[in-house]
């Protein structure tokens, strides 16, 4: 993963041919200022640059910069896709990362994700936990919120991957 761009050199020289992965992901959660904090221009610029070339070059599928739960997600690939259809065409699948309370919102938002943008999901983040500090999980919550999501990620063709954070 080419998690933001001041990491760049450490991902050229460590992605060769038969490297052990086909997949080619980045930058990170490029909605938040937090994280990669990246316009769609600069991101369409960045898998232009880095990973359009390894893909053609060596046959690795493109999973596209992730993002972080909420509307400016959804925001940010509408302008992403706007942006740069050349790179848009390029990608394999959506890479989202979703923290949330509810289980049932997590599932509702991964169907909204893929009925608008058509491609397969990658959920490689998720976890029962807000950021906002308006409500917990206890133990006991956090695995029936694993569950939920599990079973829903599995039962769908287009959610490739999930993955559980903490």
């Amino acid at each position: 993963m080419l998690k933001t761009y001041e990491k760049r050199d450490k991902f050229k020289n460590a992605v060769k041919k038969g490297y052990g992965n086909n997949y080619l992901m980045g930058p990170n959660e490029v909605n938040l200022k937090s994280q990669a904090n990246m316009s769609p221009g600069r991101a369409a610029w960045m898998l232009r640059t880095y990973l359009i070339p390894l893909k053609n070059k060596y046959g690795y599928k493109l999973v596209s910069p992730s993002t972080a739960n909420g509307n400016s997600a959804l925001t940010w690939y509408d302008s992403f896709r706007k942006t740069a259809p050349d790179v848009w065409s390029k990608i394999d699948a959506i890479n989202v990362h979703y923290y949330g309370l509810d289980a049932n919102l997590v599932t509702a938002w991964m169907e909204k994700f893929h009925s608008r943008y058509g491609k397969n999901i990658w959920l490689t983040e998720y976890a029962c936990h807000s950021f906002t500090g308006k409500g917990k999980c206890s133990s006991s919550q956090a695995l029936a919120f694993m569950k939920t999501i599990a079973k829903f990620c599995e039962s769908k063709s287009w959610c490739e991957t999930h993955m559980i954070y903490g």
